[in-house]
């Protein structure tokens, strides 16, 4: 559902900023090679914990209302770090 709203551009608006690798500066510790996987990492395992974790409560008898609260939580966690390493990352590039 975020791809269906304007969540994703403002979730993941950094991204508009990243420069591409083999035109920018290097950055110290490879941090803007981590970006785009630290990204997608986090919407994989939101996605995974909304799609496969109310199987998993239903199964072990667990409460089920944790898990999407989980998914949002990963989320923004993930955008904050893409936010921070983009904006780290911005220093060198320019």
């Amino acid at each position: 559902m975020v791809t269906m709203t304007s969540w994703a551009s403002r979730l993941f608006a950094f991204t508009e900023r990243i420069c591409p690798p083999e035109t920018c500066l290097p950055v110290p510790f490879g941090v803007d090679y981590w970006i785009y996987p630290v990204m997608w990492g986090g919407i994989g395992v939101a996605v995974a914990a909304a799609v496969v974790g109310p199987f998993v409560s239903m199964l072990r008898g667990w409460y089920m209302s944790f898990w999407p609260i989980g998914a949002i939580a990963v989320i923004t966690l993930t955008s904050v770090a893409g936010y921070a390493m983009t904006g780290f990352s911005e220093q060198y590039w320019h």
